[in-house]
């Protein structure tokens, strides 16, 4: 007589990569920050990985490199894994557009990310602009209407913020 012998899937660990939060997408030179990653094991059997994070500038050079080594996940399984990049890894960064990549043995994740030389100035100051001592009421109106026009690197803080120096005069 004659057997068949049906050879099912080998069972293998799969390891997909999902962003905890929003990146960042903007990096100040000399400035730390962190990038988090969730690591979820798709596949049927548990699994070792290295994750590793790196980010590219523009021509798909690696600027920053990090490894979090031997992330182990059974099936289904998922861990946050966190690349904190010290100040002193964002100092010889040129300013501009970079890419966060993430890896692991079966999935990659980027993320566009600019990088600039500094942060944005104190918002009092930057709408202090009428030369008189403290915020007058014109400067206010100047910074809502900043916000409300949607202009680079204004947050509803920064509004708040120069309405209490105008609160506080």
């Amino acid at each position: 007589g004659t057997a068949t012998l049906t050879v099912g899937e080998p069972v293998a660990a799969n390891f997909t990569l999902e962003l905890v939060g929003n990146g960042p997408t903007q990096i100040v030179q000399n400035e730390s920050f962190s990038a988090t990653v969730n690591v979820t094991n798709e596949g049927d059997a548990a699994g070792t990985q290295d994750i590793t994070y790196d980010l590219e500038d523009s021509t798909g050079i690696s600027q920053v490199s990090a490894t979090e080594e031997d992330v182990q996940l059974n099936a289904s399984a998922s861990q946050e894994v966190t690349f904190e990049v010290a100040a002193s890894d964002t100092e010889s960064l040129s300013t501009g557009n970079f890419t966060h990549v993430f890896s692991s043995n079966d999935d990659e994740l980027t993320l566009n990310v600019t990088v600039q030389d500094e942060p944005a100035s104190d918002p009092v100051e930057r709408f202090d602009t009428n030369g008189e001592p403290g915020i007058q009421s014109g400067e206010v109106l100047d910074a809502i209407s900043a916000f409300n026009e949607g202009e680079e690197g204004v947050e509803s803080g920064d509004v708040l913020d120069v309405i209490s120096a105008f609160n506080e005069a």
